[in-house]
């Protein structure tokens, strides 16, 4: 398995605990992001490692064109595309009183 995931992010609890029955390796993507040149170049060299050493990639970060690129290939050279999603929100109240929602620490899924 290979996970990729910004630098400047972490997994939850949640997410780790569902991973930790896996093999992984894990991309780090640069907090400023890749380039649509590099993200290219990112591709070409996770189709050889996803050709010979991993099965299953599993996005932790968007990355917008690379899921993309990813997944289309992923249908044609018998690997598996993955993303970490989550329907839960909690509702939060910034200090001027603000009410935001962010994502959820809990009901993590991979699909």
């Amino acid at each position: 398995m290979l996970l990729i995931i910004n630098e400047q992010h972490s997994l939850f609890k949640e997410q780790k605990e569902m991973l930790e029955n896996y093999d992984y390796e894990t991309i780090k993507v640069p907090s400023i992001g890749w380039t649509l040149d590099e993200q290219k170049q990112v591709v070409q060299d996770l189709m050889e490692v996803m050709n010979t050493k991993h099965h299953v990639l599993v996005f932790a970060s968007p990355v917008p064109y690379l899921l993309k690129m990813m997944s289309l290939l992923s249908a044609e050279d018998n690997f598996i595309t993955l993303v970490f999603h989550n329907d839960n929100r909690e509702k939060l109240e910034l200090p001027n009183g603000k009410i935001i929602h962010k994502v959820a620490k809990t009901g993590w899924q991979l699909g």
